[in-house]
């Protein structure tokens, strides 16, 4: 797990989250189809992931042959909490949009899935395209999907009453105009504390794992059919065949269950899953190895501890009526090398 995130989520941030989700959600009394999860993720059109399978004995590393496009594509996933899923909208790395890409869009098309309590489901969902030079959400695109997919999928079924919409803190999701209409137009938006969605997300807790293997399977089945690989005409048919097996309704209701947004549940964050916000956990550090005349004088020290009489306040400094040498003094004698410190290991600490 990246340091960031570990340090991150610490009980104090898990408190203050659940207050702001107690006081918009649960005091305000907001309805389980008005809740809502969105977050974006990359979905790269080539099957990256490593995966276990039988070889021939002997052999290290057992190759698939496959297409390795790394161009990114963002994926814009909102779900709700009396399990249903918005259509997806999906950015492509592109400066101008042709239609041929919208072409065998199978998640526009109704599905029927049965679920395991044997439940038919009628489940529809049309992806919507746009497009950026570096396949990423930018303001005006999030602006974008704010209007024509959230607020538009989402307004007759609020039936004017107040929404609540659960979002990361990615800076173009706060835009000064996103905030704007979403107060204008009763959107509640609580953003998710820095580095905590590992966590507290249900998306990424529950549901994109599920899809992205359901995505890397159905590009292998793709590229095993077409012998081709997976291009910007085939994106849309691929993905959404992965999007509707990845999310049914528990896996969806599984996601605010499995992070205690509804039903609402504090304490269903284990202490294993934060770390304390103590000052004895920060250890400074110098990432990068530090050049030779640095590692001689972290040698010198590490040789020769300061005395409580170096380190007085009064000695660090020339004062005003100290007169310095003109020239440099050539030390007589060579500071002997420690035979145990080694100056790569060293961090030069307060003393210095």
């Amino acid at each position: 797990m990246d340091t960031q995130r570990a340090h991150s989520m610490n009980p104090e941030a898990k408190k203050r989250w659940f207050e702001l989700v107690e006081e918009f959600m649960v005091k305000l009394g907001i309805k389980l189809e008005n809740l809502y999860g969105m977050d974006a993720t990359g979905c790269l059109p080539s099957n990256q992931g490593k995966e276990h399978v039988v070889g021939e004995q002997g052999v290290k590393n057992q190759h698939l042959q496959g297409g390795a496009d790394c161009e990114n594509v963002t994926a814009l996933i909102t779900i709700c909490a009396d399990g249903t899923v918005l259509h997806p909208s999906i950015i492509i790395k592109a400066k101008n949009f042709m239609s041929s890409w919208g072409n065998d869009n199978v998640s526009g098309a109704s599905k029927v899935l049965t679920s395991f309590l044997g439940e038919i489901l009628i489940h529809e969902c049309r992806c919507r395209f746009m497009y950026s030079e570096n396949g990423w959400t930018d303001g005006e695109l999030a602006m974008s999907w704010m209007v024509k997919d959230f607020d538009a999928q989402t307004k007759e079924k609020a039936n004017r009453e107040f929404c609540v919409l659960l979002m990361d803190g990615h800076s173009s999701h706060y835009t000064l105009e996103i905030l704007q209409y979403a107060k204008d137009n009763k959107i509640i938006i609580l953003g998710y504390p820095p580095h905590c969605t590992h966590v507290i997300q249900g998306l990424n807790v529950i549901c994109f794992a599920k899809m992205k293997s359901e995505f890397h399977r159905k590009i292998q089945d793709f590229q095993d059919l077409h012998f081709s690989n997976v291009t910007k005409h085939d994106f849309a048919g691929v993905f959404g065949q992965a999007f509707l097996h990845a999310f049914i309704p528990d896996s969806v209701k599984g996601a605010f269950t499995a992070t205690g947004i509804y039903p609402f549940n504090p304490g269903i964050i284990p202490k294993k899953a934060m770390k304390l916000s103590l000052s004895t956990l920060i250890k400074g550090s110098f990432p990068l190895p530090q050049p030779s005349p640095v590692k001689a004088i972290i040698l010198v020290m590490g040789s020769h501890p300061p005395t409580n009489f170096d380190l007085l306040p009064s000695h660090a400094i020339p004062g005003p009526s100290c007169t310095l040498p003109t020239s440099p003094i050539t030390p007589s004698c060579t500071c002997p090398r420690s035979p145990v410190i080694d100056p790569s290991l060293e961090t030069p600490s307060k003393r210095a």
